[in-house]
Order: structure tokens, then C-alpha cells, then sequence
């Protein structure tokens, strides 16, 4: 029986290990993923802005603002469409993600343009 508990506990400690490294290259991933959807939102607000007509004002910080907010519009209109279920969701980086996120900015955009009419 001792041979068993001398087994299981380097098992265990091996197990801990593991699932402390994968936890910490998580909290790396995860630093990783914000710095590139913030690079990516500036980007596709950026073109956003860029296909939209008219002038939509702002810098860099209404671009990403646009672009986030315009991953979450597209997010949630391909789960809607996919799934028949309205649930908010963010686009993926992949090009796919990417129109979904432009098209998504482009409605926020136009929703923006119409509510700063009325006020």
C-alpha cells in the first residue's frame, strides 16, 4: 500500500505542475489575444471608416472603439444567423471574422449616424 501512495503523490505533484504551467501560458495567451484584437479593431475600424460615405470623425481611439464594437455587431448576427439564438458573441481572427467585424463596424456606424440625428 505504501508503494501505491509513494506512486500516486509524484503523480499528483507532476499533475499540479502541469496545470500551473498551462494556467500561466493561459494568462500569457490571453495578454497576447487583447494586444491583437486591439490592433485588429483599430484596423477594421479604420476600414470601416474607410468604406462608409461621408465623415465619421474621430482617431484612432473611435477606430478601435468601432472596431471592437463592430466584432461584437457581427459576432452576434452570425450566431443569430447560425443558430437561430440571440447570443453576444465576438467574431474570431481569421478573415472570415474579420468581414463579419467590418460589416458589424459598418452597422454601428450607420445606427450611430441615425441616433446622433434625432439629438
Amino acid at each position: 500500500m505504501s508503494a501505491t501512495h509513494g506512486s500516486a503523490l509524484p503523480m499528483l505533484s507532476r499533475g499540479l505542475k502541469c496545470l500551473t504551467m498551462s494556467f500561466y501560458m493561459g494568462q500569457v495567451f490571453n495578454s497576447m489575444n487583447i494586444i491583437i484584437w486591439i490592433i485588429v479593431g483599430i484596423i477594421v475600424g479604420a476600414i470601416a471608416k474607410a468604406i462608409y460615405p461621408g465623415h465619421q470623425g474621430g482617431g484612432i481611439l473611435s477606430a478601435l472603439i468601432l472596431g471592437i464594437v463592430g466584432s461584437f455587431i457581427g459576432g452576434t448576427l452570425a450566431t443569430l444567423i447560425n443558430t437561430g439564438t440571440l447570443a453576444i458573441a465576438s467574431t474570431g481572427i481569421n478573415v472570415l471574422g474579420i468581414i463579419l467585424a467590418i460589416i458589424g463596424a459598418l452597422i454601428a456606424i450607420f445606427i450611430w449616424q441615425q441616433v446622433a440625428k434625432r439629438a
